[in-house]
């Protein structure tokens, strides 16, 4: 991330159950409510989907993040983590 818009795809099964993402971010000692906006393409389906999330910085300083992805069904919660270096 460059201090500007991060984009990431990603394929989306859930089987029969509603789902929803969600994204956040963080430091090993912190976590930010801001300054990160998140959207995403579909954030709300069911079965099998694609989505684009894009996460626009306001304003991180320089250094290394963890971005925190999420997709929560009535029964499961799967998340993934990425490394995000902000120069």
């Amino acid at each position: 991330m460059n201090r500007s818009n991060l984009s990431l795809a990603f394929e989306v099964d859930s089987g029969n159950l509603s789902s929803q993402m969600n994204a956040s971010i963080s430091t090993l000692t912190y976590s930010y409510e801001t300054p990160v906006s998140f959207s995403f393409s579909k954030g709300n389906l069911v079965g099998n989907y694609s989505t684009t999330m894009t996460a626009q910085d306001l304003g991180l300083k320089s250094g290394i993040y963890y971005l925190t992805v999420s997709v929560v069904t009535s029964e499961v919660v799967v998340s993934r983590i990425f490394e995000v270096r902000v120069t």
